[in-house]
């Protein structure tokens, strides 16, 4: 079970990982990642879902990542903003950390 075609993460799991697993197919298109999880911890199939939205069921252990070796499944953010805008003191500590976090 994936996302639907357009999300982001069906984009990577299409370009990523599918060309590495040519006789799969996707099953069962989801719009919302939280059915997508329900599913799976129904033991209905397995998914491919952003780290982010399954966290705490990691956490928990009610649901496991595999780590698939070799393929890079992340995904690239972008952060725009108007150019002529004010920027805040928040604003400018908010860019600081993620600048730092890049590294």
């Amino acid at each position: 079970m994936v996302r639907e075609l357009g999300s982001g993460t069906r984009q990577v799991i299409d370009e990523r990982l599918l060309q590495y697993m040519p006789e799969a197919g996707v099953i069962q298109a989801v719009q919302q990642s939280e059915a997508i999880r329900n599913m799976v911890k129904a033991d209905i199939g397995f998914g491919c879902l952003s780290q982010h939205v399954i966290e705490p069921d990691l956490e928990q252990g009610n649901l496991i990542a595999i780590d698939i070796k070799g393929i890079d499944l992340k995904r690239v953010w972008w952060m725009i903003w108007h150019k002529q805008r004010h920027k805040s003191p928040i604003w400018e500590q908010f860019m600081s950390r993620l600048k730092q976090e890049r590294v």
